[in-house]
């Protein structure tokens, strides 16, 4: 049985996360060692806009195929699929959302 990997939304550019394996070999299990990994530099503001724009993009196309459909040039069965497409990638951003405001939550409750 065979198990495809899970794609990303679309628009969302994801290799901005990955992280390089060289220098791995340094990964010491005692705080502090000096292992000559480095965290990979990312662009909080672009991974933001563009996981953002890749929420809208649906919602856009959903927009202009009711519009299309209104008008007499979409087929009913294009807009039901647009429409579920907006929905299924919005409810996976708020999960998403939900899961990092209770990781923040949990962190802050955590005595140091």
């Amino acid at each position: 049985m065979k198990i495809d990997g899970i794609s990303a939304a679309p628009g969302l550019d994801v290799s901005k996360l990955d992280m390089p394996l060289d220098g791995m070999d340094g990964v010491s299990s005692s705080p502090g060692a000096d292992s000559g990994f480095a965290a990979p530099d990312i662009d909080m503001d672009s991974l933001i806009n563009d996981a953002v724009n890749a929420v809208d993009a649906p919602q856009q196309d959903l927009t202009a195929k009711i519009g299309n459909f209104l008008q007499g040039k979409e087929e009913l069965h294009n807009v039901m699929i647009a429409a579920e497409q907006a929905r299924f990638t919005m409810n996976f951003t708020v999960k998403v959302r939900d899961k990092i405001i209770d990781a923040y939550q949990t962190i802050m409750r955590m005595q140091v």
